[in-house]
């Protein structure tokens, strides 16, 4: 079987081809302002996975080669965050409202056209920082990287199972810390355990294939479930504070950005209410590795 190094280098090569076959397709657009959305998120997934991948085999892998990547992947994906956090907002939140004779129609309208053309200029910026010659190189650097990764006598001597159940032991014990943290359903502190959990649900996904795939299935899910749950939480947070930012610039939008509050506040109460409980018992139930 495969030691540590040697596992990690091949899930490392399934977030390369995964930035590789996105970059390339994006590119493939003469025109940057016509690159779908899609191929730029999932650009921006296969950093954010790789980084997780780095985290969880860090104990096995030099010091140096985890800071110098989990830097400059988190730079290169920090190039395309405006225009996927716009991307949600419109599209979850705003597209998602219905006026139903309530609403301002003039506000509201407002409010559609100044977030429509902020997610569009979002997008244009984000298709113009994505050019051939940054994404070559830096697939390049890494793929070299990997490939020259030393493996030492402790990375031979170590049972890869064993290795999984540590790192993922730790991941839950972190996530638990992040949800006492969140007791008091604090925004900041709920964010912090969303991102405990997406660690968390990375790692379960990279470990996966070394146990029982039924309950590490079953586990997955709800991971995914109460990830969407906070997820959702996160956005209504960042979406508040946008549309506070928003009625200060353009007053002829304040109640327009009200009305959308509103329409979600019902939904957000109720899954602020009982997240924690959602939580719970994939954090102190039986683990399944």
């Amino acid at each position: 079987g495969q030691n540590v190094v040697e596992a990690f280098r091949c899930l490392a090569q399934s977030c390369v081809r995964q930035w590789q076959a996105n970059a390339a397709a994006a590119l493939a657009h003469p025109d940057p302002d016509s690159i779908h959305p899609d191929f730029i998120h999932q650009l921006r997934v296969s950093q954010r996975r790789l980084r997780a991948l780095l985290k969880s085999f860090a104990p096995a892998l030099p010091t140096d080669f985890v800071g110098e990547w989990n830097a400059r992947l988190r730079d290169n994906a920090s190039r395309f965050g405006d225009a996927r956090d716009l991307d949600v907002f419109c599209t979850e939140l705003l597209d998602a409202v219905s006026a139903e004779g309530l609403a301002d129609a003039a506000a509201l309208e407002a409010l559609l056209d100044k977030a429509h053309r902020a997610r569009d200029e979002a997008r244009s910026k984000a298709s113009h920082s994505l050019d051939m010659a940054t994404q070559g190189r830096l697939l390049l650097e890494f793929s070299a990287a990997l490939m020259r990764l030393p493996t030492n006598s402790l990375a031979i001597a170590a049972d890869l199972r064993t290795f999984a159940r540590l790192r993922l032991d730790r991941l839950r014990k972190r996530a638990r810390r992040q949800f006492e943290a969140a007791s008091a359903l604090v925004p900041e502190r709920l964010h912090a355990l969303r991102i405990g959990f997406k660690q968390l649900r990375y790692g379960v996904e990279f470990f996966g294939p070394l146990f029982q795939a039924k309950t590490m299935g079953r586990y997955l899910e709800g991971m995914v479930r109460a990830q969407s749950t906070l997820g959702f939480l996160q956005d209504v947070d960042t979406a508040h504070q946008r549309l506070r930012l928003w009625a200060e610039e353009t007053p002829a939008t304040a109640s327009g950005a009200a009305f959308v509050l509103g329409w979600h506040a019902s939904r957000y109460a109720r899954l602020r209410r009982r997240v924690l409980q959602d939580c719970e018992p994939l954090l102190w139930g039986k683990k399944p590795w």
